[in-house]
């Protein structure tokens, strides 16, 4: 390391503290202009100008020509805690669809949810076939009744499958539409952005779009690309399972700039406070989907200003997911999953025996941190 990145490192070392309190002072800011503004557009919610365009939940969008610019804020389709479900498999490898929907009706009767995420990265969608995951879809919206807001994911390797998906989904309706950039094969910005042109193409009933950036598992969405698909109209969401909070901010900012309706979610549990303080409107995660109480407990918390207590419950938090993150993605997360009353069955990846005997080990340390939140969302 040369000098000069030495004395960074050192720096930077000596005031982390200090640039930690810092960030979360300016959120903590950022969170209480957002407040007063919420109060402000509640206070002014009627006509101003010529026209006054009102969503279902009775936010106004009031302009005064067509030629001016509009005021105030169109509500956000999408806000809260989703669960990604998880998938279960019998002995023989075969989706076990009869558990999948009991898992999935109790999960739905859970108060705390805002909605249930279909064929997510943590939900093993890359290991199963085109068939198996429309069948995940048909199971999970029989089973939610209509309960929680659903989104399916059509994320694929290239742009003629993820349209595949899409025409299913429009078929069977949903609320949303999750979609990541192609897996495997590194793309090019333009090839990333055409991706998205051409699966969404075929999105004949115009249902909500959450983009979706996972870089550690597919090519990545860049600012610039964020940028240039905030331009398409059915985009509702974004999604961003990555810890660049430059990024993330960036983003924000140009969300509120240029599309104050759309949703903006973290993918990273130990980011949801980070995330809220920004701008944020919740959660896409498999803990959720787990442990909706503890999760709702730390976005509620952080909404309504208790700021130490989020962050408290998120710092156990984060020792729970240190426990899962001993362990392969997202291997880690089934065991959660055992631990929590969900269990999944053996899956379809190899486990070596001496995983096998750690892996024992880590479920009954998930169950007793799992109690220990419990107790203090209770």
């Amino acid at each position: 390391m040369s000098t000069k990145n030495r004395a960074t490192v050192e720096i930077f070392a000596k005031h982390k503290q200090n640039l930690f309190l810092l960030f979360i002072g300016v959120c903590d800011m950022m969170t209480m202009l957002r407040k007063r503004l919420r109060k402000w557009r509640k206070a002014s919610d009627k006509p101003c100008g010529n026209v006054c365009f009102v969503t279902q939940q009775t936010d106004a969008l009031c302009i005064e020509n067509t030629h001016e610019r509009s005021v105030g804020v169109m509500e956000r389709l999408f806000s809260g805690i989703y669960g990604i479900v998880l998938t279960p498999f019998k002995e023989n490898g075969e989706v076990d669809l009869p558990l999948l929907k009991e898992q999935v009706s109790r999960a739905a009767a859970n108060d705390h949810l805002a909605g249930l995420v279909v064929n997510g990265s943590t939900g093993e969608f890359s290991r199963l076939s085109f068939e198996e995951n429309v069948s995940l879809m048909r199971t999970v919206k029989e089973a939610n009744a209509g309960r929680k807001q659903l989104i399916f994911g059509a994320t694929a390797g290239d742009s003629f499958t993820a349209a595949r998906y899409i025409k299913e989904i429009c078929d069977l309706g949903a609320d949303g539409i999750l979609l990541a950039p192609p897996y495997y094969f590194a793309l090019s910005e333009d090839e990333l952005f055409a991706y998205y042109e051409e699966a969404l193409k075929v999105n004949t009933k115009n249902i909500p779009v959450i983009g979706y950036n996972i870089p550690q598992c597919t090519n990545a969405i860049s600012v610039s690309l964020f940028k240039r698909l905030l331009e398409n109209e059915m985009v509702k969401g974004f999604k961003n399972s990555w810890n660049n909070m430059a990024d993330i901010t960036e983003e924000i900012i140009l969300r509120d700039s240029t599309r104050p309706d759309v949703a903006m979610f973290t993918g990273l549990d130990g980011c949801l406070c980070g995330t809220l303080g920004l701008g944020g409107d919740g959660v896409f995660s498999a803990i959720s989907y787990l442990l909706p109480d503890v999760m709702y407990y730390i976005y509620e918390k952080y909404n309504d200003g208790s700021r130490e207590e989020a962050l408290a419950c998120q710092g156990e938090l984060i020792k729970l997911i240190n426990i899962i993150n001993q362990f392969t993605f997202p291997y880690g997360y089934r065991l959660l999953a055992e631990a929590t009353g969900y269990p999944l069955g053996v899956g379809r990846e190899a486990i070596p025996a001496q995983l096998k005997e750690k892996s024992a080990e880590a479920v009954e340390q998930m169950r007793q941190m799992a109690v220990k939140l419990h107790k203090i969302v209770s």
